[in-house]
């Protein structure tokens, strides 16, 4: 093998970039270049063809072989190829190869030829040949890649400085050219708002009035207002004409940008529609046209308190008072000026302070809600209830107010339903729509509000379930969706609202049980549940909630037993379970909730005794178990509720006597322990309760007499019932004739009380007569001798004590009975009736003398009950 010329080297086997072709060819005088690889054509006889006669040609240097060309290295492999083969053609082509091989030792020059590192490899490379060979023969060069990299990185170079030369001068005249493009848009903008000034001219020219402006700022106005208020800009005395031709009046309206224009435009609006000129009842600066005065200066509900201004979305009266107070200074305006620093004292403010927050509430608005007020779209605060009269319906168009974060029409008049695209207002936190005439079932789209705080939507005509979805809500604090008709049952997902701290639910049409999740909502303070149609037990669970204050879940059909675990809440101040079906005994771990106060337990099943430890309950005000089966004696630790006011234990099936230690509540009002089984005498320490305005003990087995200390609380006491309780006797103490409302026992004697007339016996009467009425036909005398009454006296004094049972006639006037009628009683007007019960004697006695009836019959001989 010759040795490679200087400057390249031997290829070893197998080096990828060498040329493969068949071990038999023989070497050949064409030059082989850097980046030839084997060809993947398919054998053909035209490419035969083309082959045989290049090899053929390369013999005189008519057919050179350049580096790179494709198409000259597949077409001479192809014809190394097919010389090896055996057939004529292929044979001749060998030989004028090999004919083409033999001229090496001619040559001068040494040149490169083909040659194989060993007789079986498939590779070759380029070696030295004989420099007898043609000089014309195309010769191997050397390749640098580094030089190559540098010409084609000078050539990119040399494009891109005349890419650059050339386009630099055309851009400042791109720059100049738009410049004045934009120019002559602004003047014409500014043409079209104008009002165009005519050219001086000797003629006289009519002056306009001042209200009229050219047609043109009148176009300009309309052409930034939305369809809707188009519809109706031309509809006379609409709030939105109205609004529209205040606009036009306005002698600043060129100075605005579009933006205060569509802005002044919406407010007018809002006030026309809601009378603002006739019902409000403050109005300051709206509508001014005075420059000085800014729309965002006109009235709202923003008060001062220590020099800083707030505002405060009260809310109460829903059964727990709540409001949300904004701390941090407010404005109704704020500014979005690209400049602050520019200088806007002058009259024509033109800042961009866009209204963010319309607090009208309680100010006599009486209207129906316009679509321009959601053309304010930076508003923050919507407060349109309380103490207005608002119509019309909640449009889809809120869902525009990308920036709402109040939204309150409480106590107004809204129909229709809650739009869906209420959840488009993402920053929600407020929603109050009490008391309105709303339907339909509640968008499940407001559960996505994650943002919501406060969700108020009672007192509406809402139907359908609550979707568990609800639980997305993580931010409410506050859910109250009471007096609707939602129905179903209470998703147990309610539970994961664990910021929840007020829920009511009451007065709706919710079935079956309690939500046992609802013990998650660790930060529960109110929970009202009543009046529904709830069943089951009360979930112990719900003793976790050791924040609670207020469980209201009466009116339902609970069952079972009052949980152990409720003497855990501590802190709560009012237990409404009363009217339902629970029974068993009252846990005496109730005396642990010392800060209790309101204690209903009315209308169940309650038996047992009463806990001495309710005792404890030293805060406790309202002590009302009345309606059970509860049995035994009234504990004496009751004494220590010294802040008791209604101690109300009727109608069960207490027995002993009463514990005199009530005279240590001093502050009570009302004790009612009618219709048990209660034995002895009345207490004489009762005296002692000053405060006492009424007395309920009828229907028991009392015995003795009225206790004349009993007199003291003769101040304040209205009512006295005494009625069935055969063992009572005596006299009645004259200082109780005072005593408006006196039922006394029929051996009483004195005031109304009169014993020694004819008695009647009262048995067969109902002991659950709760209108403390009596039917006198059910009466017989007792004893027809004792006394010298006549049967007409008789019957005349049973109509005395039946005049209370008079009615009224459209006139509103009194009819006693009609015998007493009969007798010359009667009828009365109002002011007469009064007397006739104050001062019932002097009218019979006068009716009696005139008929002769009860001639000679005094007054204190007859029968009052």
């Amino acid at each position: 093998m010759i040795p490679a010329k200087k400057g390249l080297k031997q290829a070893p086997a197998n080096t990828p970039g060498v040329v493969e072709v068949p071990h038999t060819m023989p070497a050949a005088s064409v030059t082989v270049y850097r980046g030839l690889r084997r060809s993947k054509a398919k054998e053909s006889e035209q490419s035969r063809q083309q082959a045989i006669s290049l090899v053929s040609s390369s013999r005189h240097g008519n057919v050179p072989v350049w580096r790179g060309l494709q198409k000259n290295r597949q077409l001479l492999t192809k014809a190394l190829d097919e010389a090896s083969t055996v057939s004529p053609e292929k044979t001749k082509a060998s030989s004028e190869i090999e004919e083409m091989s033999s001229l090496s030792d001619s040559f001068v020059e040494p040149t490169l030829r083909f040659s194989r590192t060993s007789p079986t490899s498939p590779l070759i490379v380029a070696v030295p040949v004989s420099e007898e060979l043609p000089l014309y023969l195309p010769q191997a060069e050397w390749v640098d890649p580094d030089e190559m990299e540098r010409r084609r990185l000078r050539k990119k170079k040399n494009c891109c400085y005349w890419t650059f030369t050339m386009l630099f001068p055309i851009f400042p005249m791109l720059l100049v050219l738009g410049l004045v493009i934009l120019k002559k848009q602004q003047g014409e903008v500014s043409s079209a708002r104008a009002p165009q000034t005519p050219s001086p001219t000797v003629a006289v020219v009519e002056t306009p009035p001042p209200t009229e402006i050219p047609s043109s700022t009148d176009e300009y106005v309309r052409s930034l207002l939305p369809p809707i208020s188009l519809q109706k800009i031309d509809v006379a005395q609409s709030p939105q004409n109205q609004a529209f031709r205040w606009l036009l009046e306005d002698p600043l309206l060129p100075d605005y940008p579009d933006l205060r224009i569509v802005q002044r435009y919406a407010l007018a609006t809002i006030y026309y529609a809601f009378g603002g000129n006739e019902t409000w009842f403050n109005n300051s600066n709206w509508l001014s046209h005075d420059a000085r005065i800014h729309e965002c200066d006109w009235f709202s509900h923003i008060v001062d308190h220590d020099n800083v201004q707030h505002s405060v979305l009260n809310l109460t009266g829903r059964g727990h008072d709540a409001e949300v107070v904004f701390e941090a200074p407010l404005d109704i305006c704020r500014t979005i000026d690209d400049d602050p620093t520019a200088d806007h004292s002058s009259g024509g403010d033109n800042r961009k302070r866009v209204y963010q927050e319309l607090w009208l509430q309680t100010n006599g608005l009486k209207g129906t809600v316009p679509d321009e007020l959601y053309l304010l779209t930076h508003l923050k605060v919507i407060n349109l209830g309380s103490g207005n009269a608002v119509q019309g319906t909640l449009s889809s168009m809120v869902g525009n107010l990308k920036e709402l974060e109040v939204l309150s029409f409480s106590s107004s008049q809204l129909t229709s339903t809650l739009p869906s695209e209420l959840g488009l207002a993402r920053n929600l936190r407020v929603v109050v729509m009490t008391s309105n005439q709303l339907s339909g079932t509640i968008a499940t789209e407001i559960f996505g509000l994650s943002h919501l705080q406060h969700l108020w939507l009672e007192e509406n005509n809402f139907h359908g379930t609550v979707a568990p979805d609800i639980e997305q809500l993580s931010s409410l604090e506050t859910l109250y969706m009471f007096s609707n008709a939602l129905q179903g049952t209470l998703p147990n997902e309610i539970g994961s609202l664990t910021s929840l701290k007020e829920l009511s639910l009451r007065n709706n049409n919710f079935q079956g049980h309690v939500p046992t999740g609802l013990s998650l909502m660790s930060n529960m303070t109110v929970l009202f549940l009543s009046n529904n149609q709830l069943s089951g037990w009360l979930p112990s669970e719900l003793g976790v909630l050791t924040n609670m204050i207020d469980f209201q879940i009466s009116g339902n059909s609970l069952t079972s037993g009052i949980p152990t675990e409720f003497g855990s809440l501590t802190g709560m101040t009012n237990l409404y379970l009363y009217d339902n079906r629970l029974s068993k005994s009252i846990p005496s771990e109730l005396g642990l909730i010392t800060s209790m106060v309101d204690f209903e337990l009315q209308g169940n099943r309650l038996s047992g005794s009463l806990p001495t430890e309710l005792g404890s309950l030293t805060a406790i005000k309202w002590f009302w178990l009345f309606g059970n089966k509860l049995s035994g004696s009234i504990p004496s630790e009751l004494q220590r509720a010294t802040s008791l006011i209604d101690f109300s234990l009727f109608d069960n099936h207490l027995s002993n006597k009463i514990p005199s230690e009530l005279s240590m509540l001093s502050g009570l009002e009302f004790l009612w322990l009618q219709q048990n089984q209660l034995t002895g005498p009345i207490p004489s320490q009762l005296g002692l309760c000053s405060s006492l305005k009424s007395i309920k003990l009828s229907n028991n087995s009392l015995t003795s007499t009225l206790p004349v200390e009993l007199s003291n609380s003769l101040v304040t006491l209205n009512t006295l019932d005494l009625r069935f309780n055969q063992g009572l006797s005596g006299s009645v103490p004259t200082a109780f004739c005072k005593v408006s409302d006196f039922h006394c026992s029929r051996q009483l004697c004195g005031c109304h009380c009169h014993c020694t007339s004819q008695l009647y016996d009262i048995n067969d009467m109902s002991d659950n007569n709760d209108n403390n009425d009596i039917d006198d036909t059910a009466m017989a005398p007792l004893d027809t001798n004792s006394t010298s009454i006549t049967k007409q006296n008789n019957a005349s004094s049973a109509l005395l004590r039946n005049v209370s049972q008079s009615v009224n006639d459209d006139d509103g006037g009194v009819h006693p009975p009609e015998t007493l009628e009969n007798e010359g009683i009667g009828p009365f007007d109002s002011e007469e009736a009064e007397d006739f019960v104050n001062n019932p004697y002097e009218e019979v006695l006068a009716a009696g003398s005139k008929t002769g009836v009860m001639e000679g019959l005094e007054p204190d001989k007859w029968i009052f009950y």
